[in-house]
């Protein structure tokens, strides 16, 4: 598979886990620290990010604006030791069909 190919499935699979029509947080959790983003390191990936938004938009599988946002990557910051494997140690109900099972297999 090609970048490019990877890079579609990642994405794809971004949209489809997420709600990216709250623009107040992601499920549970509130606040701006917890909204949805796609970040890019070239115009390539800006570009394929956009692309998929749009196909998303398209789509009309929401009835709210797609919120999430698309933008440059600046700096990574590592998330403290109680974050790690959050999803792995903690069942969060929302409203994606995936299962704890899902997630960690």
């Amino acid at each position: 598979i090609t970048e490019i190919g990877k890079l579609v499935a990642v994405t794809a699979e971004f949209w489809r886990i997420i709600d990216p029509t709250d623009a107040e947080g992601s499920f549970v959790d509130r606040g701006k620290q917890y909204t949805s983003a796609i970040f890019y390191h070239n115009e390539q990936q800006q570009k394929q990010a956009l692309e998929t938004k749009s196909i998303l938009e398209s789509s009309k599988k929401y009835s709210k604006t797609i919120a999430t946002k698309i933008r440059a990557f600046e700096q990574f910051y590592i998330a403290e030791d109680y974050h790690q494997d959050y999803y792995k140690k903690n069942l969060i109900l929302s409203n994606t069909e995936h299962t704890r099972e899902q997630m960690t297999s």
